[in-house]
């Protein structure tokens, strides 16, 4: 499913709007199919412009299993692999910061970037006090894992929505889904486009 990335703040020396985006194959797993399995084969078809894989959370079983994601690395050796964090995840973990970075720590080596996405592509807006105390306790836990916001942004909220955020976590991401879509649930280019230009006038 297509989305819109930005960065807050590159990490890398050179930042241009080339450099802060990530393609990414949306994979939400499903009974029946090996989650290793087709996270291969969804590597392979995303090509050789795919930086890697989000696994988005599944009904009854949001987190994945860690030796699944471990044998994938090791097949396919992405350079990313996102793990979102969403409602469910949260509520198995009773809302508990401490908790779902207890569990995020369990990926440590395994996935490269938590997103921290309450509204899972629904629209629902982002809320910066709660997010903001996951994810300091995940950087407490596991510094080295790449933290990824999301929660109905779009152009028009973005400031409003990300500033209690900032400069805090400026080296976060930033994600969109829910609110880039049209009525018939397909990606509007114009509102992303003007989603990513607001991104990199709010953050540059």
């Amino acid at each position: 499913m297509p989305q819109a990335v930005a960065r807050l703040r590159n990490r890398s020396p050179v930042s241009s709007p080339a450099t802060r985006g990530l393609n990414l194959v949306h994979y939400r797993p499903g009974a029946g199919a090996s989650l290793v399995e087709v996270l291969v084969r969804a590597t392979a078809l995303g090509g050789e412009n795919c930086h890697g894989v989000q696994i988005n959370a599944t009904t009854g079983t949001p987190w994945p299993p860690p030796e699944a994601l471990r044998e994938y690395r090791e097949r396919v050796r992405p350079r990313r692999v996102v793990l979102q964090v969403g409602g469910e995840a949260m509520a198995s973990a009773n809302g508990s910061a401490e908790e779902i970075a207890r569990r995020c720590a369990e990926y440590q080596g395994l996935v490269t970037d938590v997103l921290v996405d309450a509204s899972e592509g629904m629209g629902v807006p982002l809320d910066a006090g709660r997010t903001a105390r996951y994810l300091e306790a995940i950087a407490e836990v596991a510094p080295e894992m790449g933290l990824v916001v999301a929660g109905g942004l779009h152009a028009g909220n973005l400031a409003a929505l990300l500033s209690p955020l900032l400069p805090d976590w400026a080296s976060a991401s930033i994600d969109a889904e829910g609110r880039l879509r049209d009525e018939e649930d397909r990606l509007d280019l114009a509102a992303a486009g003007a989603y990513l230009q607001a991104a990199l006038e709010l953050l540059d």
